[in-house]
Order: structure tokens, then sequence, then C-alpha cells
């Protein structure tokens, strides 16, 4: 063999010892090309926040809102349209159904006691038909002027028209069907929804306040004020944990409601009922019967609170209400939830409106 044929035999040689100690895994796969085996990575892609969709929430709001508007004689309700105007101030555009629908707000406003009464079943239900829509009314067209600005002759009628069905006790008369939580009625007072009622007419008085060219009556907000105050929770008389957020709404627009404790505490009671999951059950607030899972009513209602009272973004129940928000958004843009009134598609549907509503109001404010 001559010095060539050696030189080659060792670099041969050399050649497989080498691909011996090749480990096994890096070896070509049977059946597979070498350069076809996955290469598997050792860093993880960050996951992405979760969001939310405002469009497919005003998508949903939209059609519920303007199914209710043909199929119903009742222009507002506390489940649909009411939150749906209130949501629909926060969300992209502006809703298909709203100036319809503030077109007949107002069209009933002028008519008064010409237009056709929601409930006539007995005088009861008369008186109380006309004074919730003449709360919900007010409500609805005088948060849609702008703080500061003129108040839009829609919202002078409307308020006009409020303080019309004031009692001399300075509440207001309430649609009472036993419905939870904005229809109930209660003889000692402690759940009545009189109290969700006479809230929502301080906040709309509230807004009043601050528009140019309404008179408002001293008297009126006095009384207003009065009435609140005595149905406000104290010891042996514990108006329920929704009523009483009714009430703390109520004191951090118009004031004077609850004491400075006052307010600290139903804050803090609020948190106290909390689930794990972050959200906040209805069933929670108030003697509803069976508590169910966290809904997005609640959890956008209790949110919204805690902001207007000025507790930060970065506030643990602040920021764990909000991630229950945004991971609990259907496809169909709603946050559904069950009611906790008769259990039938109905039902769940109305309570479904308010939850999608409010869970926009505490998504806007937590932002």
């Amino acid at each position: 063999m001559t010095a060539r044929h050696l030189i080659a035999v060792a670099l041969l040689g050399l050649a497989l010892a080498a691909c011996s100690n090749v480990p096994v895994s890096s070896q070509p796969t049977a059946g597979l090309e070498a350069d076809s085996v996955p290469v598997r990575s050792t860093l993880t892609a960050p996951e992405a926040a979760p969001t939310w969709s405002p469009e497919r929430a005003r998508a949903y709001l939209d059609r519920r809102a303007q199914t209710w508007m043909d199929e119903r004689p009742c222009t507002l309700s506390c489940h649909t349209t009411h939150p749906y105007l209130m949501a629909d101030l926060v969300l992209p555009g502006q809703g298909a159904p709203t100036q319809d629908l503030l077109h007949r707000i107002d069209a009933r406003t002028v008519a008064g006691d010409a237009a056709a009464v929601w409930y006539d079943s007995d005088a009861d239900k008369v008186r109380q038909s006309r004074s919730t829509e003449a709360v919900l009314s007010a409500f609805a067209l005088l948060r849609r002027s702008p703080k500061g600005e003129p108040a839009s002759p829609e919202a002078a009628r409307a308020l006009a028209r409020m303080l019309a069905h004031q009692r001399p006790d300075g509440g207001f008369d309430w649609l009472a069907f036993g419905l939870i939580p904005w229809e109930l009625d209660d003889p000692e007072g402690l759940h009545s929804s009189e109290i969700f009622g006479a809230a929502l007419a301080a906040i709309a008085l509230a807004r009043a306040l601050e528009l140019q060219g309404l008179d408002v009556p001293v008297e009126a907000k006095v009384s207003l004020r009065a009435w609140l105050n005595a149905h406000r929770s104290q010891p042996g008389h514990a108006t329920d944990l929704h009523n009483q957020l009714m009430l703390l709404w109520a004191d951090l627009t118009l004031g004077g409601v609850l004491t400075p404790a006052e307010r600290e505490q139903t804050q803090a009671d609020a948190i106290a009922v909390q689930n794990a999951d972050g959200g906040w059950s209805l069933g929670a607030l108030g003697p509803f019967g069976q508590v169910q899972g966290s809904d997005g009513y609640a959890t956008g209602l209790v949110v919204y609170l805690l902001r207007l009272a000025d507790k930060p973004v970065t506030h643990p129940a602040v920021q764990r209400g909000r991630s229950w928000l945004l991971t609990h958004q259907g496809e169909d843009g709603a946050w559904s939830a069950r009611s906790y009134n008769r259990d039938r598609a109905f039902n769940h549907g109305l309570f479904s409106d308010a939850s999608t509503a409010f869970a926009v109001l505490g998504l806007r404010a937590s932002e």
C-alpha cells in the first residue's frame, strides 16, 4: 500500500469515528429527510392579552333594542332599552335604533297622560307606569346632554315630567311585579325597587344641575335626598346590597345621600362578595334566591361604581373584575346570563341584555 493509500485510509477512519460520536437524537429519523425533522424551540410565544369587541357588543345591543321596540309597547325597559342607552354613549358610533328610540321617548313625554299607559290593570299600575316611565325618560334624555352645556328641549321636557310625578314625600312610584332586581315590591321597604327608581331619579337630577337653562326646584332635590337618606342601610334596617349600591350611585352624583363612612362601607361590602373568578353575582347582592355564577350585570355595575368612587384601575378588585369581563364576552357579542326570575329563555335574554350593557360600562370605566 502506498503512502497515499495509507493517508486516505487514516482520514476515512477519523471520519467514521466522528460520526459515531453524534448523539442519536440528531440522526435523521427513518423515513424522513434530515432537514424535515421539526426543531423544537425552547422559547414560547407570549399569550395574547384578553380583549373584547365593542363592535360585537354594539351589534348585539342594537339588535336586542330594536327587537324590544318592535314587539313591546314599553318604549323603555329596565333590562333592555334603559341600559342600552347608557352603553350607547360609550360605544363607537351611534346605534341604529338610538334616534328612533329617543324620538319615541320624547313623543310620549310630550303626549303625557294622553300616551297609552304601559300597564292599566288597576289604578296602582297606571300610577306606577306613568312614574316609572317619567324617571327612565328623564334619566335617558338628560344624560344625552354634555355636562356644562345647554340642556336640549327634550331633556327639559323630560325633567319637568319627572318632577311632576315626584310624591310629596320625595320618592317616586315604581312598577312592582315581584321581578328581580328592578321591579320588586317589599312592604317593609328594605328590598323595594322604589329605591332603585328613586336613585335613578337622583342621578338624572344631578345631571340636570350640571346643565345650563334648567330650573330645578330646590325642594325637589331636598325632598328626594331626604327620601333616599331614610332608605339607606342602617342597623336594624338592612337594605339589600343592590339597593345600597344604587344609593351609592345617587350619592356619588347628587351627593348628601350617604355619610363618608357609609360610602366606604358599601364599597367594602361589595368587594367582600367578589367571586373567586373575579366577577360578581347578582344573587350575592340581595335576597334573590340561590346564588348563580358571576354575571356581567353585577360585575359591570360594581366595577363602574368603584371607579366612580375613585378606586384606581390598579385596585385589585377593579383589575379582577375587569379581567372577568374581558374573558366572558360571547361570540354573539353578549355577556350571556341566567335570570333570577322564572327559568325561561325570554327572561334569560332580558337579563343578558342588562348584563351586556353593564359589562360595557364596567370595561369602559376601567380602561
